[in-house]
């Protein structure tokens, strides 16, 4: 090739369309370098912050309490219930066992109807005018064709037991038992509880037992979720989880306190932004409750991360621990009394008053 070639002689106006674009590009690199910065510092502060309320949770194990719930007693209930219940007909046979149990220990049990399904709900009035209310629920239904030993006749099973103990106590506040139906389809009986109920201003907390039968002590035999903290977890399965929202520790503290050496040892477990950053922790009726921001706990053995009979036609009344049980219903029952009658009732209180104020 000849000839002279020369470059194009940039005048003012290409330069100045040069240098924008130049500060554009480096505008938006710093931009980028700047957001990353926040949201990892974010993160670190959001760790640091769990880690604290985790270790701020942690109690020291007291001396052996009374065995109240009798294992053979759980064993006969969770065995009676251990049939699917996935069809109307098998959650209408569950509602007839449950309303029978609880109206044997003096409710009477209401029906909340949903599109799809049916909550049962049984109330203990406190003696305080105007109390607080408490929820403790579980769900009846299961996934289709299985038994649902665990999940959750378990959960129903230490619902009736433990209302049914509180029938004979008295309490300074409201509580309401509740058998929420739909939890398999996206907790749809305690999303239609809440739509008719999250205006009551004293609605303050809710408990929910969700699959409390299992427990492994092999090493490693316990999985996590890969979004859970290293520090979180544990090797074996031989606790009962308690999580919770971090923004709410009243409840998760009222069930660490409940702890003794003669029952399973009390695992909590704080999650932020009510539990989108483990998502894990949201797949009970608990979910509900967080998302209205209430405080609320979900009390559970860990499920299928422990149980491998989870969703399974093997979820028969067999594979169940039931003075592990046991020792979870002493430990919920001693967590409700907590509420009612150490400081942890003038939270609920000034809680109560924040949220007639709102």
């Amino acid at each position: 090739m000849s000839g002279n070639s020369k470059l194009p002689r940039l005048n003012a106006r290409h330069w100045w369309l040069l240098s924008a674009i130049w500060f554009a590009i480096a505008g938006a690199f710093w931009a980028f370098y700047f957001e990353k910065n926040r949201q990892l510092n974010q993160l670190q502060y959001e760790q640091v912050k769990l880690r604290h309320v985790f270790d701020m949770l942690q109690r020291p194990v007291v001396k052996s309490k009374t065995e109240v719930s009798d294992p053979a007693e759980l064993l006969r209930h969770v065995d009676a219930l251990s049939r699917p219940r996935f069809t109307e007909s098998e959650r209408d046979w569950a509602r007839r066992y449950i309303i029978r149990e609880m109206t044997r220990c003096g409710y009477a049990p209401a029906r909340q109807t949903f599109e799809g399904g049916l909550n049962i709900i049984a109330t203990k009035t406190g003696s305080v005018k105007d109390a607080p209310i408490f929820v403790v629920g579980a769900h009846y239904d299961t996934v289709q064709n299985s038994p649902g030993a665990n999940d959750n006749a378990s959960g129903v099973v230490a619902l009736i037991h433990i209302a049914c103990r509180l029938k004979l106590t008295e309490t300074k506040f409201t509580y309401r038992f509740i058998f929420f139906d739909g939890e398999e389809r996206n907790m749809l009986g305690s999303k239609a509880y809440l739509k008719d109920h999250r205006r009551s201003h004293r609605l303050v907390g809710a408990i929910i037992l969700e699959m409390i039968g299992s427990k492994c002590t092999d090493s490693g035999c316990q999985m996590w979720p890969n979004s859970m903290p290293t520090w979180m977890k544990r090797d074996s399965g031989d606790f009962i989880a308690v999580i919770g929202d971090i923004a709410h520790p009243r409840l998760m503290n009222a069930l660490a306190q409940s702890g003794a050496t003669n029952r399973p040892p009390i695992h909590t477990i704080p999650v932020s932004d009510a539990g989108h950053a483990v998502p894990n922790s949201r797949r009970s009726d608990h979910s509900s409750f967080w998302d209205f921001g209430i405080d609320a706990v979900m009390v559970t053995d860990t499920g299928n991360f422990r149980y491998t009979h989870y969703h399974q036609v093997h979820d028969v009344s067999e594979h169940l621990d039931y003075e592990f049980m046991a020792g979870v219903v002493d430990i919920v029952f001693d967590a409700i009394i907590n509420i009612d009658t150490s400081k942890l009732s003038f939270d609920a209180v000034n809680l109560l008053r924040s949220r007639r104020s709102e």
